[in-house]
């Protein structure tokens, strides 16, 4: 979803990784270096095959984010699909 406010945009991008630290690696190096406003989280994990392990955890974040009118939101999806941590990413309507 993308709502323009003005010179300021509202996106919600999804974010599927594998690793927990990529969570704050996005916040600390792509949105705090860019100034992007994080308005919402919602998150999941989804476990894998091997209950005893978390290194197979799928996890899932939808940030709901306030950008600057310098930012582009294609330009923030290009950013986070060159980590390679990160599966999968979208803008999404949920």
């Amino acid at each position: 979803m993308l709502v323009s406010l003005g010179a300021c945009v509202i996106a919600q991008i999804e974010c599927e990784f594998m690793n927990e630290v990529s969570n704050a690696e996005i916040r600390n190096i792509i949105f705090e270096k860019n100034s992007i406003k994080v308005l919402n989280l919602d998150f999941h994990i989804e476990t894998g095959a091997d209950k005893k392990t978390t290194d197979r955890n799928v996890y899932t974040n939808i940030y709901t984010l306030h950008l600057p009118s310098t930012l582009n939101y294609t330009d923030v999806i290009n950013h986070l699909a060159s980590y390679s941590n990160i599966q999968a990413v979208r803008v999404t309507n949920t």
